[in-house]
């Protein structure tokens, strides 16, 4: 009996009723899964990015239907999609909701649900790198310092415990990228009227620390921009300044980066034990930390 050879693997998950995995045999690519309804709105939102910026090509980007009869195998690698499917073929009316699943609900044969033929991947350039998130807690699991600061109140003392773990020169790539990052979504959003949606988050964010190069990933939610509210009050430039945030808060103990916070007027230049460091390190308001801070890079 041949056996069979088995090239595709689990890479993440991919939403609620999907996943991303990987070819063996096609490396330089990879495919999300699932149904044909979430699929397609996210190929039709990549299909409109423009061909540069901090995310895959729109024109290497292929839509592709599962042929039902290897549906079976392929949702096998995708723990949440199985569940998903053995779900709606045991309990379909449960997923007769047209608002949420408008595919399931209007393809039915003798009232069950063909899912399998609903089933559709992204094929799209393989992204090297990790998610930032999972990068950045690597440099905070690595750190060798820990410093406590005692500062009195009128409720007496109380103790921080503050971890410093990033060198100077990856503390200034970080800025680097997130700089980058905030402006290219602020041209998507002002030139493209393309808001990259509330999804922004580590784990959506790819991180080639050779390269120093960020990609964004999942196009799911993407909107349109509202030309009434400035980029710097959206959801995802908001997000950018927290990570921000982050990167300066991990250099403070350096005296390098904390001389150069001084310098550039973007601390005041105070002890540490002045410093109420979650609450007042940063002097200037949230929405405009990144373009005062990429000033100076």
């Amino acid at each position: 009996m041949n056996q069979k050879t088995v090239t595709h693997y689990f890479i993440g998950e991919g939403g609620e009723e999907g996943c991303v995995i990987g070819d063996h045999t096609n490396p330089n690519f990879v495919s999300k899964i699932g149904l044909n309804y979430f699929i397609i709105k996210e190929y039709r939102n990549i299909k409109c990015l423009p061909l540069d910026g901090p995310w895959v090509r729109p024109n290497e980007v292929e839509l592709l239907k599962i042929d039902p009869k290897d549906v079976n195998d392929v949702v096998s690698l995708c723990p949440k999609l199985k569940k998903f499917i053995d779900d709606v073929r045991n309990k379909p009316k449960r997923y007769s909701d047209p608002s949420q699943y408008p595919e399931l609900s209007s393809k039915k044969t003798n009232e069950v649900f063909v899912i399998d033929d609903n089933i559709y991947e992204i094929r799209m350039p393989f992204v090297k790198g990790i998610s930032y998130g999972k990068y950045l807690n690597i440099l905070l699991d690595n750190s060798k310092i820990v410093i406590e600061k005692y500062r009195g109140s009128n409720h007496g003392d109380q103790s921080r415990v503050l971890t410093f773990s990033i060198p100077d020169e990856i503390i200034f790539k970080l800025l680097k990228i997130l700089s980058n990052l905030y402006y290219e979504l602020e041209k998507l959003y002002n030139q493209y009227y393309i808001d990259y949606g509330n999804d922004l988050h580590d784990l959506n964010i790819i991180y080639n620390e050779e390269t120093n190069i960020i990609t964004l990933i999942d196009w799911s939610n993407l909107e349109i921009g509202d030309m009434n509210k400035p980029f710097i009050m959206c959801s995802s430039a908001l997000y950018i300044s927290t990570m921000f945030g982050e990167i300066l808060l991990s250099g403070v103990f350096s005296d390098i980066t904390l001389q150069w916070l001084i310098n550039n007027k973007i601390i005041r230049d105070i002890s540490y034990n002045e410093i109420n460091f979650m609450d007042n390190i940063m002097l200037i308001n949230q929405k405009d930390l990144i373009p005062v801070v990429s000033g100076y890079l």
